[in-house]
């Protein structure tokens, strides 16, 4: 397959390490099924308040990997991928030549129902997952990126949404959502990000969790970073919005996984 061109990516926002985001009140009870909620568990505060971590280039190239799997989605999926609640309708390899598709529509992982959940199984060592992608979302709650699991109780989400102020959300942003026994772990990590394309890196290390974005794919920025209570035995890739608006298109450039080595 040629090199793809990849799409110029406009600048982002990252807010100062010492900057802290207090989002509008959220309602009292807030309920994610009335409310179709794509990110969002049950919020029972008023209010949240992030601060974002520091954000500091993260030298990748020092890191000694091994790439364990690729697929640059070139025409055919390559072996091993499971669809989770496959609509063959609404993925495609065609018709963007070089990517894979997926139409976000109405569905939501925690309560399994979200549709065409791409997934692959996780080594058991030290390991990074990494896509770039192209995501435009424009409403309540449409979201796409990276996901790693351990059940639909259990997992970790990472990308490109757009959530609500109304509830505490910062709208259009980079958003990490970390679910443990069907709960979301609160305060929710969200940041704005006003551009529609991204390279990403999910890092599982010594039982943490830890986001890297990228411009360039070479100046990596350390977004997040989390201990986690479960295993990762699936990772791979989402699009999905919980609302009955029209679908909108999420474009993976392709997706790897590589191993840490000691």
């Amino acid at each position: 397959m040629s090199k793809k061109a990849i799409i110029s990516i406009l600048a982002f926002t990252i807010l100062g390490c010492n900057v802290s985001i207090t989002p509008q009140p959220v309602p009292i009870n807030y309920d994610e099924t009335a409310s179709r909620a794509t990110q969002i568990a049950i919020l029972t505060t008023t209010t949240q308040t992030v601060t974002p971590p520091a954000s500091a280039v993260e030298p990748f190239n020092n890191l000694e990997t091994q790439v364990l799997f690729r697929d640059d989605f070139d025409r055919q999926l390559k072996s091993d991928w499971v669809w989770i609640n496959e609509k063959t309708e609404n993925w495609s390899l065609e018709s963007k030549l070089g990517f894979l598709e997926i139409n976000a529509i109405n569905g939501y992982f925690n309560l399994a129902n979200a549709s065409n959940i791409l997934l692959y199984d996780a080594p058991q060592n030290n390991f990074i997952i990494e896509t770039s992608f192209i995501f435009d979302p424009d409403a309540s709650d449409q979201f796409a990126g990276l996901i790693a699991l351990d059940s639909n109780q259990n997992f970790i989400q990472a990308g490109i949404g757009y959530c609500s102020t109304s509830v505490g959300c910062v709208g259009r942003g980079l958003y990490v959502d970390v679910y443990e026994n069907g709960n979301l772990i609160l305060p929710r990590n969200n940041t704005q990000y006003v551009d529609n394309s991204l390279f990403i890196r999910l890092m599982f290390k010594d039982g943490f969790v830890s986001l890297f974005i990228s411009q360039d794919k070479f100046s990596w920025f350390r977004m997040f970073e989390k201990e986690i209570q479960f295993n990762i035995s699936r990772v791979g890739l989402i699009a999905a919005q919980n609302n009955d608006i029209e679908p909108i298109r999420a474009s993976f450039d392709y997706f790897e996984i590589s191993l840490i080595n000691p």
